[in-house]
């Protein structure tokens, strides 16, 4: 309930807005600004908005071709970094579902997610993949990805270099 004494509240922007609208929006405003910087001390890397923004289309085509779609989850395993950002915008232009599982407890996150929704592919570290080959409860979600290097069986996300970048709309994706 309201409390009287207060002022009204009113939304400062309209509601049910997908963040990847306001990365398509930054990136077209200010394209050369700077969205992420990456990497240790004195080996940083800067990310553009115009370069995430392709990073991310370019990363969504490889998901999409590989199956994934609209409320499918994707469960990444990818510590804080330029790629994880990129994983996670891709993620969501193509309506998916961001899925971040402690591998501590693992078995049980991947049940409780396993009932809300499919989970449809498995993004991951080289590290991260290794531990999916000696997990049944991962090794169950495919396709696999790994975020850098090469890993058995696992699709290098700079594959995605080579492939069209998608088109974010309301209405469905299309290649750009």
């Amino acid at each position: 309930p309201h409390d009287a004494r207060l002022p009204p509240l009113h939304p400062v922007r309209k509601a049910a807005m997908n963040v990847i609208e306001l990365l398509d929006h930054a990136a077209r405003r200010t394209p050369d600004a700077t969205a992420i910087i990456d990497g240790p001390y004195g080996k940083e890397r800067v990310i553009s908005f115009a370069d995430l923004d392709a990073w991310s289309r370019q990363i969504a085509t490889l998901f999409a071709r590989a199956g994934v779609g609209a409320g499918d989850g994707v469960v990444i395993l990818i510590p804080m970094s330029a790629p994880l950002y990129a994983v996670i915008a891709a993620t969501l232009r193509l309506g998916a579902v961001t899925v971040f599982i402690d591998p501590k407890s693992a078995a049980a996150q991947l049940d409780r997610c396993r009932a809300a929704l499919p989970l449809r592919a498995f993004v991951g570290t080289p590290m991260a993949c290794l531990y999916r080959c000696l997990s049944s409860d991962f090794r169950a979600i495919r396709p696999a990805f790994v975020s850098h290097g090469w890993f058995p069986g696992a699709t290098y996300l700079g594959a995605a270099r080579d492939v069209p970048p998608v088109k974010h709309t309301v209405t469905g994706l299309d290649t750009a």
